[in-house]
């Protein structure tokens, strides 16, 4: 993966844990020095191209994000199959499908990290995640601000372009200077206490 030969998909997302993911009902057991992993996964980035898949399943839902571990599973193994793309309001240049697991056997060595630290996987995962959403919000920011930037110099108002206006230079600059340092303090941040966060885990 590290060279780009293969793909990975990040499956943590179900029908029923989203936003408390760690809520997830795809279930591993134990069986011999194997473990069995069902269920369904869904909104899965990547699916439909990946090689490989972190797959996130709890031992006893009960135990909440302490039951829950991380394996990483090859798209061949018998048992695993994904669904055609779903069908989103937006992000429009990203695949998102449903995977299923039916009885998909995985040896222990397929575990990422130990056993119940699924947790801490997630969340240093989530470092890169925050990192990413806010350079997405930058570009779509930059985005905005040329567009309102050639419309105020394409339009007049009163006889006088408004790219001259003193309201309008004044709300382009506040624009222009504010939201993108906000965007970056936000993600700063986002990432130091993820990073709090995973430390916590780990100790």
């Amino acid at each position: 993966m590290r060279d780009g030969s293969a793909i990975a998909a990040f499956a943590a997302t179900e029908p029923e844990a989203g936003s408390d993911v760690m809520s997830l009902r795809t279930r591993c057991v134990a069986v011999d020095d194997d473990y069995v992993l069902d269920g369904t996964k869904h909104f899965i980035t990547n699916a439909r191209l990946a090689d490989y898949f972190v797959i996130f399943a709890t031992k006893d839902r009960r135990l909440n994000y302490r039951g829950v571990t991380a394996f990483v599973v090859p798209r061949d193994t018998p048992g695993l199959s994904v669904g055609p793309p779903q069908r989103l309001i937006g992000l429009s240049g990203c695949s998102m499908c449903t995977v299923h697991l039916d009885s998909v056997r995985v040896p222990r060595s397929a575990m990422l990290g130990r056993l119940g630290q699924g947790s801490v996987v997630f969340r240093h995962a989530m470092l890169w995640e925050r990192s990413l959403l806010a350079v997405l919000a930058l570009g779509t920011m930059r985005r905005q601000l040329t567009d309102v930037i050639d419309t105020a110099r394409a339009r007049e108002q009163r006889a006088e372009r408004s790219a001259g206006h003193p309201d309008v230079v004044r709300q382009v600059a506040d624009i222009a200077g504010r939201y993108p340092r906000r965007a970056a303090t936000r993600a700063r941040h986002g990432d130091e206490t993820g990073r709090r966060h995973a430390h916590a885990g780990t100790s």
